[in-house]
């Protein structure tokens, strides 16, 4: 987390303004590069299973096919525990991935709202870090008195004040 700047009134160093203000923008990036990590990893992990799964679903259907193959009329009988098997094998993969992809996205909105309350925090500390800076860049930097004055000056003569 960046510095907090110092009570309004005390300015800040100009190289501890910039640092605090590089701090603020580091943690932001920090915390969405984190998040864009994890969504890669969770992608990767869903698109792994749903892989593994595909060639389980496969090699399953080649077994089955060999088995009838070899033994076609065996097929029409009733007590045929082969087709049995897969359906219920077949059924038992679909429930793990579904369960899997479920879990994934009950952690994703976990993880999307603590990154959301992380940002907004992220940014505020930004936000300071950045009118902190402002307020030194202004209080060292001679033409703002002078600009100042002038613009007041303009906005007097604008409005008929003398």
């Amino acid at each position: 987390m960046p510095k907090r700047a110092p009570k309004k009134g005390t300015p800040m160093s100009s190289t501890e303004a910039v640092t605090s203000y590089l701090d603020a923008v580091s943690t932001s990036f920090e915390l969405l590069a984190a998040a864009g990590a994890k969504a890669t990893e969770r992608g990767a992990k869903v698109s792994k299973k749903f892989t593994d799964q595909a060639m389980a679903s496969q090699r399953e259907a080649l077994e089955f096919a060999k088995k009838l193959a070899a033994d076609p009329e065996h097929l029409l009988s009733s007590s045929y525990a082969t087709v049995t098997e897969s359906a219920v094998t077949a059924q038992t993969r679909a429930l793990a991935f579904a369960q899997m992809v479920y879990q994934e996205a009950l952690e994703s909105s976990t993880e999307s709202r603590d990154l959301a309350e992380k940002l907004a925090a992220a940014n505020k500390a930004t936000a300071d870090a950045a009118s902190e800076l402002s307020r030194t860049f202004a209080s060292m930097n001679p033409m703002t008195e002078f600009m100042s004055r002038g613009a007041e000056s303009a906005m007097e003569a604008m409005s008929g004040k003398k």
